[in-house]
């Protein structure tokens, strides 16, 4: 009984270890909008693919209508300078559209230059 109890109590903690950990991280989740010049599938591709590279970048998806990349990461680990290289490394022009904001709940300042209207 006493092994069981024990057995219980490890898997709670590890348990609650774990959702700790994936909260605590989810803290640091920023997204990002960058213009780009992409205009095929094939330049949407290369981009993503990229982005996706780097260490940290949680999920990346390029609009080809308004050519704009939306990239959500962690901002501990990669900044938005690595992110704008990284774009511009292969090819293409890399603006930021929008300070770097609460993924989860979108806060902060979206277009602070009111580029996208």
């Amino acid at each position: 009984m006493k092994k069981f109890a024990s057995t219980i109590v490890l898997i709670f903690a590890t348990i609650s270890f774990v959702f700790g950990t994936l909260l605590l991280s989810k803290e640091n989740v920023k997204e990002v909008r960058i213009q780009t010049n992409a205009f095929s599938y094939m330049c949407k591709d290369r981009i993503e693919q990229t982005l996706k590279e780097l260490k940290g970048v949680e999920s990346v998806f390029l609009s080809l209508d308004d050519k704009v990349v939306t990239i959500e990461y962690n901002e501990e680990t990669v900044k938005t300078d690595a992110m704008l290289n990284s774009v511009k490394d292969i090819g293409y022009e890399a603006e930021l559209l929008s300070k770097p904001m609460n993924a989860e709940n979108n806060i902060g300042e979206k277009d602070p230059d009111n580029k996208l209207n």
